[in-house]
């Protein structure tokens, strides 16, 4: 999915901590199947890098995951 929009349907891990990505996480995930809210942007990047959903992962640490692959920069 390119946009928000073009999540629907798909499963997701989102991230609910105080940081900006959890904001965009809530406007961007709510028509998508919520497959587990982390409370830790650690917890969430590991659910996404095993395959759980699509999620927001932080460059810098999603380079220890070379299977990620980046859909779109935030």
């Amino acid at each position: 999915p390119a946009e928000p929009r073009e999540l629907a349907g798909h499963d997701v891990v989102v991230f609910e901590g105080r940081h900006p990505a959890a904001e965009w996480c809530r406007h961007a995930f709510r028509e998508a199947n919520v497959v587990l809210a982390a409370p830790s942007l650690l917890v969430s990047m590991e659910a996404v890098a095993s395959g759980l959903g699509l999620g927001v992962v932080p460059v810098r640490a999603a380079r220890r995951h070379p299977e990620l692959r980046m859909l779109s920069p935030v």
